[in-house]
């Protein structure tokens, strides 16, 4: 059954990857049609959505800001952040200093800023944030060190972020995955030497988490009515 939610806004940013693509074909599924998509690099090929090229590198321009503004006009706005990138999986001391340095940029501050920029918009209305951040903040594997200090940043921040905003009734969430069933993921094995069929072996249910799995499990944080109590958890989504 598809449940109509003509007063929501829903705003993905990073919705040219797997994961962010699978969120919008959620939101769909409930009625949700006032959607808007952040991509970097390509422009997905999704329809009854507004896109917009964002890089979290760059400041946040003014024109970006005013075009969002005007498209989610007064209703109930969630936020849905996937944005993040990769490590080249190597140890600790083996990673170069620029790959650390662009790993905490992308991965912490790039949402710091995002936060920063649109800090009128979200209050406005008392925004519902979702970050995605990765259960590697628990595991602390090997060759996973930079990436894991720049999620376990990122993770600080929202957290620290939903007290400071808590009097504008916004509210801030982690999910916290571990890997999910996606390009992404084969390619993070592929660089730690590892086949899916041996990553599977190693979980409690045999597979790693589905999109459709995860994408159901943020969509349902940043809308359903029954989640809008929570703000500053980490929410881990995992085997």
């Amino acid at each position: 059954m598809i449940i109509r939610m003509h007063n929501k806004s829903v705003i993905v940013f990073g919705a040219s990857g797997a994961v962010g693509a699978a969120i919008i074909k959620s939101l769909q599924l409930r009625g949700i049609t006032d959607i808007i998509g952040t991509y970097n690099n390509n422009r997905p090929e999704i329809h009854g959505c507004h896109f917009f090229h964002y890089d979290v590198k760059e400041p946040v321009s003014v024109e970006f800001i005013n075009s969002l503004c005007s498209l989610i006009k007064h209703k109930e706005i969630s936020i849905i952040y996937t944005i993040g990138m990769a490590s080249s999986k190597q140890k600790v001391t083996s990673t170069p200093i620029a790959e650390w340095e662009e790993l905490l940029k992308v991965n912490c501050l790039g949402f710091g800023m995002t936060y920063k920029g649109f800090q009128h918009l979200f209050r406005r209305n008392g925004a519902r944030i979702i970050v995605f951040s990765s259960n590697a903040t628990k595991t602390s594997s090997e060759k996973n060190g930079p990436y894991t200090a720049s999620k376990v940043a990122l993770e600080s921040l929202v957290i620290t972020l939903a007290k400071e905003e808590r009097e504008y009734g916004v509210r801030l969430n982690v999910i916290a995955p571990s890997l999910i069933d996606s390009p992404l993921a084969d390619k993070v094995l592929q660089m730690k030497g590892v086949t899916k069929e041996q990553h599977a072996k190693s979980l409690p249910w045999g597979r790693s988490i589905e999109l459709a799995e995860i994408s159901e499990a943020a969509v349902s944080l940043a809308v359903d009515d029954y989640w809008k109590y929570i703000s500053g958890q980490v929410i881990r989504y995992s085997a």
